[in-house]
C-alpha cells in the first residue's frame, strides 16, 4: 500500500497550515522582538499575547490532523509530541527575550 499524500482541498485547511507551520512561528519572533526592544513590565499585553499564538498554534495543528489528514512534510501525526515541543521551545525562546530585555534595560 502506499502512503496518501496529504491534500488541501479548502482554504480553511490552507488557512490552518499556513498558521502553524509559518505565520504563528513569525508571529512569535516578533512579540519576542518586541520584547526585547520595549522591554514591557512583567506580565504585559505581549507576553498574554505570546502566549495565546502558541496555543493558536496548538489548535491549527490539532485541527488539522483531526479534521483535514494533515501530515506535511513527513511530520508524525502525534499533536502532542509537537505540542510539547513547541510549548518547550516557545517558553524558552520567551525566557530569553525577558533576559535580554532585562539585561540591557540596566
Amino acid at each position: 500500500m502506499s502512503e496518501q499524500e496529504p491534500r488541501i482541498d479548502s482554504i480553511s485547511c490552507l488557512i490552518l497550515r499556513v498558521f502553524w507551520i509559518l505565520a504563528g512561528n513569525m508571529i512569535l519572533i516578533l512579540l519576542g522582538l518586541s520584547i526585547v526592544v520595549h522591554s514591557p513590565p512583567l506580565p504585559s499585553l505581549t507576553d498574554f499575547a505570546y502566549g495565546g499564538v502558541v496555543v493558536l498554534m496548538i489548535a491549527a495543528r490539532f485541527l488539522d490532523l483531526s479534521y483535514f489528514q494533515g501530515n506535511p512534510a513527513g511530520a508524525h501525526h502525534d499533536w502532542r509530541r509537537h505540542a510539547l515541543l513547541l510549548v518547550a521551545i516557545a517558553s524558552l525562546a520567551w525566557a530569553a527575550a525577558r533576559l535580554v530585555a532585562r539585561v540591557a534595560s540596566t
